[in-house]
């Protein structure tokens, strides 16, 4: 399991065994949370967790009889009540069913209320997953239901950690995806140059102000070191990133440094990057005068 899941893990091991059961998970997405709800759930079936016995690899394939997975982008009336129907019958091929339904946070007022009809009086035999994405978003009645099983989001250093071990992504590519994905492993394992620069593009408007970066004084510094190894890199990579994506990293890189001027900050600055942003200045003075001949 991933590292900054091992406290979760044993939040959830505490309720083994308890039925009927309601547990609310809270959690933002990226995380990993569908696979450690994968890996606890067959523990429940299979304690050695074998990936050989039938309950494994039905776990796996998602085809357990006695499973019901619900995960729509919008949770409706429609899907409650396939959810009703599924627990009102027997379990198949153990003694405990469970339903997991992975985006609660969009369940529609009429779905919540229906889910709530079953949480209120639950089937003896039946155990109820609900991952959110906070609980403001969620009825308090149907929080009222549950046992609820906050989930911390991990750290940029936890993330980074990960990457460096799992991924050998060199620190530095490491450092700055970690920040890029906003506490979200997931997507910064998968998250190539143009994500990265869209991401970005959503962190910073054009005046340079860390909308949803947010450093403090103490770590300012270090995220700026980060962003301008991420630039950087992206701008070596020779086809990942359009001309016009690039001409705006060179205009954020240009306000970065006014921006850190400002602040009196002293950083070292990338004589790479600078002679990258003269390069495709002359490139774009080029073509334009190509094109005005």
């Amino acid at each position: 399991m991933y590292p900054w899941l091992n406290h979760a893990q044993k939040d959830l091991d505490r309720y083994k065994g308890v039925k009927p059961l309601s547990l609310l998970v809270v959690s933002k997405r990226g995380v990993g949370i569908s696979d450690l709800i994968t890996e606890w759930v067959k523990s429940i079936y299979c304690p050695d967790k074998c990936n050989h016995c039938h309950h494994c690899q039905q776990l796996v394939a998602g085809t357990h009889s006695d499973v019901l997975k619900v995960d729509s982008s919008s949770c409706s009336v429609d899907d409650v009540r396939e959810v009703i129907q599924f627990v009102a019958t027997k379990p198949r091929s153990s003694d405990t069913k469970i339903v997991f339904i992975d985006n609660a946070s969009s369940m529609t007022i009429q779905a919540s209320n229906a889910i709530l009809k079953v949480l209120e009086e639950p089937p003896s035999n039946v155990l109820f997953i609900l991952r959110v994405t906070s609980l403001n978003e969620t009825l308090p009645t149907l929080v009222s239901r549950c046992m609820v099983i906050n989930i911390a989001t991990p750290s940029p250093q936890d993330i980074e950690k990960w990457l460096v071990a799992e991924f050998n992504y060199s620190p530095v590519i490491a450092r700055a995806k970690s920040i890029l994905s906003a506490g979200c492993p997931m997507l910064a394992k998968d998250m190539d140059v143009q994500e990265s620069f869209n991401y970005l593009s959503k962190a910073l408007n054009p005046s340079l102000n860390l909308v949803e970066i947010e450093p403090s004084p103490e770590d300012l510094f270090e995220k700026i070191q980060s962003l301008q190894a991420w630039i950087h890199y992206s701008l070596k990579q020779p086809n990942e990133l359009s001309v016009k994506s690039k001409i705006m990293l060179i205009e954020w890189y240009q306000e970065l440094i006014v921006f850190t001027k400002k602040l009196r900050q002293k950083v070292v600055w990338n004589k790479d990057i600078l002679w990258e942003t003269l390069h495709i200045q002359l490139k774009m003075h080029y073509l334009k005068f190509s094109r005005n001949r």
